[in-house]
């Protein structure tokens, strides 16, 4: 009987993903040969650089998104991890897969003023002069805009005493943190003169109101195991679902095994796992209630 992908030594995974056509030969002679970031580029990505702490690079296996099957990379400590997300995969396959649906990619940056003394006439100023604030974006960073992206909206409030412009920008194929932050930076030291104060904050805000969607419909019989029927496992599976709603040490216990998966494939793609996390959990808690 073949032995499981897990079963494997490493070399002979390195050489069955290649087999497969998941992993190029260079990239399997890389991971094979363990390499280490240069100490330029380790004291480059960290302040008080000492060392590297090295953690385990897998992978969740078949995948199955809008169709196509994919090996997920994933780092972090935890084997069962990685065993857990290749078992979901596992489910998910059984009803077809993950479905994915991507929202346009914008990035939302925040000018605060503090202290305004009148924060509604300041908003009607604001918004009177809104012309000034898309000419100021597009200025502060033009080769955006030859890009097809920049400011795509432009919204004023007063929130007590402090005014907030909500710029919402279309970074195009980059991430956007930095434009997002010279374009309201720009846009704050414009603002600033007509309010006569300096802003308190000019920068992005890692929330989004837009997400990424997933859905998955997995059949009950996949959920079934050696001693339990699927139809009583989806049950309580439903069932502590719904106590995630009414109590609030549960939903944080489910909401952390999903980040389990998320930020460890975030890791991997060497992406902010921060800002995924933390816009997760504030998602998670937008009705006021932390949910699952």
């Amino acid at each position: 009987m073949p032995k499981k992908f897990y079963q494997l030594s490493r070399e002979e995974r390195l050489q069955q993903l290649v087999a497969e056509g998941s992993l190029a030969e260079n990239d399997a002679d890389y991971l094979a040969a363990n390499h280490v970031l240069p100490s330029a580029v380790a004291a480059h990505l960290g302040e008080n650089q000492l060392g590297q702490f090295p953690l385990p690079y897998g992978i969740a296996r078949t995948l199955m998104v809008n169709g196509v099957t994919r090996n997920v990379a994933m780092v972090g400590e935890e084997p069962s991890v990685v065993a857990a997300a290749s078992n979901g995969a596992r489910m998910a396959l059984a009803g077809g897969g993950v479905q994915v649906a991507v929202p346009e990619h914008t990035v939302t940056g925040e000018v605060v003023f503090a202290d305004v003394a009148d924060p509604d006439a300041a908003v009607a100023l604001i918004s009177s002069r809104e012309d000034d604030i898309w000419d100021a974006a597009a200025y502060a960073h033009p080769s955006i805009i030859g890009r097809g992206g920049g400011l795509k909206q432009v919204q004023v409030q007063a929130i007590g005493q402090f005014v907030k412009i909500r710029l919402v920008i279309d970074p195009q194929a980059a991430m956007g943190a930095n434009m997002v932050n010279t374009i309201a930076e720009a846009v704050a030291h414009m603002v600033g003169q007509w309010l006569h104060q300096e802003a308190l904050l000019a920068i992005l805000s890692n929330y989004t109101d837009d997400p990424v969607v997933a859905t998955v419909a997995i059949p009950v019989a996949a959920v079934a195991t050696k001693s339990l029927p699927g139809s009583v496992v989806a049950a309580r599976i439903a069932a502590a679902s719904a106590f995630g709603f009414i109590d609030v040490e549960r939903a944080t216990t489910n909401n952390k095994g999903i980040m389990n998966g998320i930020e460890a494939a975030t890791i991997a793609l060497g992406n902010d796992y921060r800002a995924v996390s933390t816009a997760v959990h504030a998602y998670a808690a937008q009705s006021g209630a932390y949910q699952p």
